[in-house]
């Protein structure tokens, strides 16, 4: 459920009808870790050791499980890389992405006149 950010599964009966839908709410022990917990780990085992970036660049929130990323990671692949890590943490329930595109100096001083995009 994690990798896929599946947050409701349907449940059938024997002859495989549709008895109803689970969600993340109805399994509260699997969801039920502090925030402060939570934030901890992502800071600690993802942000720092995993891709190398100090904490302050990036601004991470936590409520109710639900991971809230801001700031502008070194690169758009490590940002990619950090919300897919934050899913696997533990009592994480849902992540909002709202990290800045990384460097765009750096983009306008890659790109040639004949594919600037801007």
């Amino acid at each position: 459920m994690y990798h896929r950010a599946v947050s409701r599964v349907p449940a059938v009966d024997q002859a495989g009808l549709l008895a109803g839908i689970v969600s993340q709410a109805d399994v509260p022990s699997i969801f039920s870790r502090a925030d402060e917990e939570i934030r901890r780990e992502v800071t600690d085992r993802v942000i720092r050791p995993g891709l190398q970036m100090h904490p302050e660049r990036l601004r991470l929130s936590v409520r109710d499980g639900i991971v809230t990323l801001s700031g502008r990671p070194e690169t758009d692949q490590a940002g990619q890389d950090i919300i897919e890590a934050v899913w696997h943490i533990e009592g994480v329930v849902a992540v909002r992405d709202e990290l800045d595109p990384a460097d765009e100096d750096n983009r306008h001083h890659t790109a040639t006149p004949g594919n600037a995009s801007r």
